[in-house]
Order: structure tokens, then C-alpha cells, then sequence
């Protein structure tokens, strides 16, 4: 247990607790089963990307799209004035607001610009925050909807955008990381959970199953994730949850034996894995090893059943500690995402946040450049271009 998260510790004692001789129950299982499921193909993601360049990505591409996001402190200040601006409850030209929230931002920050402002909006456009009024032969006037003119409300909005453009791009962050890049913090973590799990419910972003596949090819496979973890989590990315929960191909027995199996090999199989990450694997004593029946788990204990066993992986864990480095020489400690970028200057072509990057060579998705490809300069353009490298 104390290698998987709360929130996927509550969902497994929704399973068990899911009144299965009913349809409705196994069907309010499934959901559990693959929210569980989603999640650990998130933590498997992470753990596997580059996080250098996730930073960079993001802010990519969220401008590849006309949007922008000014740093955590500036961001905050140019939402809470475009609320401002309607207090009136009037429509107002594009124009009209971002001149108007510019020339107050300009006290605090005077590098904003209208081009970055504008950007902002363009976000909560593409949102569909607003009320839009056509005019001939004049520009579009735009009113604030009556849901988002608080500021919880609006910034839930906001955030879930980003989030969504990032899944598009088949970036996978944690809501750890979220919190970070958008509030400075981790105070939002719960927050950005629930708005991942919203847009994966909606079907949003692809499983991520095809990016796993890839990133654990990519590192060589050290623990054997393609045997112990990829079946299984292939049957149960199949459970469609947007189905009537009353339908038979949901809750018959036969499909929910199937997952309920593959389930359990998901749990354990990750469980495994996040111990090894953690370095404390075999690293002490098997209380049962004593016991005149033996240790019931045999040699899938997670406890060491010799000091012959628990010295080995005791050397083991020091040397990766002292390098700073798992077995698989992968960072135990991670380092953490830079903070968005904030605007510095302008230029013929608009403002140049400090995490921009050019793009050059690029077409396609930025999959592959987020679990580690060679960056944005990568010559891999796909998944596919990247597979076939390694030979299918």
C-alpha cells in the first residue's frame, strides 16, 4: 500500500467494496478498476520522460495554439482583471479588454504587451468562457458567461484548457507538476487530479498505452514491464466507461472475471515496480521466514529471505543512492519541472516567454519528444517513425 497514492488506494476499496452479485455494482467496479488503470499508466509515463524538457513542451504548445501563459503571479493578476473589466455585465471588444487589462498590468509588470494579453484571452476563448455577439463589417463583442465570473470558477476553466492541450500532445504530467507549473506550488495537487480525471473521462487524450509501449522499449525494459504489465493493462484499457452501466458486454460475468484478473496483475505488477524505484526492494528481513510454514509469498516476497539475498540488494540500493540513480540508472529523484516562463521581452514577432523553444524539423504530435527522443529537434516526426527505428 505504501507504494501506490491515496487516491488509488481509495478506488481500490471502492472494488472490494462494490456489491458484485449485482449488475450495477460490477459495473461501478469497472469504473474504478480503470480509473485505477489510467492513473498507473500516468505514474508509469512520468517516471519514464525526460522532465527537463516537459516544461518546454508544455509552453510549446500551448502557443503553438495562440495562447500563453505569462508565469503563475503575472497569469493570476490578467484573470482576475478580466473579471474585472466585467463587472459591468457589458459586451466588450477583444480590442477593448486586452488594452484595458494591459495598461493595469503595465504598474506591476511593464514588459506585459498587448500581444501576450490577447494570448491570455485567446485561452479562455478556446475555453468557451464567453458570450460572442457577430457584427458585420465590425469585430465580434464578447461577454463574460455568467458560470465563470467568479475566480475559482474562471481558473478551473483556464487550467483545465492548458491540461487539455498538453493531453492532445500526448504529454503526460502529474498533478504534482501541474500544481507546480501553474500556481508555484504543490497546495493544487488535488485540484489538478480531479481536472485530469474530468478529461479522461471525456476521452480527451488516447489511453497513453502506445507511448508506454514505447518509452519502456526505449530504456530496455529492465524490469520486464512488457511481460508483467502491458498485457494486462491492455484488457483493461479496453473497459468502456462511457456504456450504459446496465449493459450486459459491460457487466457480465465473463468480461468482469477477465478484468478483475488483469486487475490484479496490474496492482501487483506496479506495486513491484514503485518498490524497486523506491530502492527499498529486499532490503530487509521477511518477518514469516521464521515461521514453520514459511513466507506464503515464496520468492515474489518483497522482503529479503536470506542475509545473503538482503546484503546483495542492500549493495545495491547504496551504490544507486550514492549516484543519485536507481538500478536502471534512471533518477530517483527527479528533477523538479521549471516554473512556466515568464514574459521578459518583445519582438517584431510578439513577447518571447523564457521557456519558449523554436521549433525546427518538427511535424506530428509531441509524443515522442516527452518521453525522451532527442527533444523538439528530434528527427523522429512520430511514434511510428520511432518504432520502426528500433525495428517494429
Amino acid at each position: 500500500g505504501s507504494c501506490l497514492t491515496r487516491p488509488m488506494l481509495k478506488k481500490l476499496v471502492t472494488v472490494v467494496n462494490c456489491q458484485i452479485l449485482e449488475a450495477e455494482g460490477r459495473a461501478r467496479a469497472l469504473r474504478a478498476i480503470r480509473s485505477v488503470t489510467d492513473r498507473v499508466v500516468t505514474e508509469l509515463l512520468v517516471l519514464h520522460q525526460n522532465q527537463q524538457q516537459i516544461s518546454n513542451l508544455l509552453w510549446t504548445a500551448v502557443k503553438s495554439r495562440g495562447c500563453q501563459f505569462l508565469g503563475h503571479v503575472m497569469q493570476d493578476e490578467a484573470l482576475r482583471l478580466i473579471l474585472k473589466v466585467f463587472e459591468s455585465g457589458m459586451f466588450l471588444s477583444r480590442k477593448g479588454i486586452v488594452l484595458y487589462v494591459v495598461q493595469q498590468l503595465q504598474r506591476e509588470f511593464p514588459h506585459a504587451s498587448r500581444t501576450s494579453v490577447g494570448h491570455v484571452v485567446q485561452l479562455l476563448y478556446r475555453s468557451s468562457c464567453f458570450k460572442v455577439e457577430k457584427r458585420e463589417d465590425e469585430s465580434s463583442l464578447m461577454l463574460l458567461k455568467e458560470e465563470y465570473r467568479t475566480y475559482e470558477a474562471l481558473r478551473r476553466e483556464h487550467d483545465a484548457q492548458i491540461i487539455k492541450i498538453a493531453m492532445e500532445v500526448g504529454l503526460r504530467i502529474s498533478p504534482e507538476q501541474w500544481s507546480s507549473l501553474l500556481y508555484g506550488s504543490h497546495s493544487r495537487k488535488s485540484e489538478m487530479q480531479s481536472i485530469i480525471d474530468k478529461l479522461i473521462s471525456q476521452g480527451i487524450a488516447s489511453t497513453g498505452l502506445n507511448e508506454l509501449i514505447v518509452a519502456v522499449r526505449r530504456s530496455q525494459d529492465p524490469h520486464n514491464l512488457s511481460e508483467k504489465l502491458i498485457p494486462s493493462l491492455e484488457v483493461l484499457l479496453r473497459i468502456n466507461t462511457n456504456t450504459d452501466k446496465t449493459s450486459e458486454q459491460v457487466v457480465s460475468w465473463t468480461s468482469f472475471a477477465e478484468s478483475l484478473r488483469a486487475f490484479h496483475q496490474t496492482v501487483v505488477g506496479f506495486s513491484e515496480f514503485m518498490q524497486l524505484q523506491s530502492g527499498r526492494y529486499k532490503t530487509g528481513m521477511c518477518p514469516n521466514i521464521n515461521k514453520p510454514e514459511g513466507c506464503p509469498k515464496g520468492p515474489k516476497c518483497t522482503y529479503a529471505h536470506s542475509e545473503e539475498e538482503r546484503e546483495r540488494f542492500r549493495s545495491l540500493s547504496m551504490k544507486a543512492k550514492s549516484s543519485g540513480r536507481n538500478r536502471t540508472g534512471e533518477l530517483l529523484c527527479p528533477p523538479k519541472p521549471a516554473t512556466a516562463p515568464v514574459l521578459s521581452q518583445t519582438s517584431s514577432n510578439g513577447p518571447a516567454g523564457g521557456g519558449a523553444t523554436r521549433l525546427t524539423r518538427f511535424s506530428g504530435d509531441l509524443g515522442p519528444a516527452m518521453i525522451g527522443l532527442g527533444g523538439l529537434d528530434s528527427p523522429y516526426s512520430s511514434l511510428e517513425s520511432y518504432g520502426s527505428s528500433l525495428g517494429g
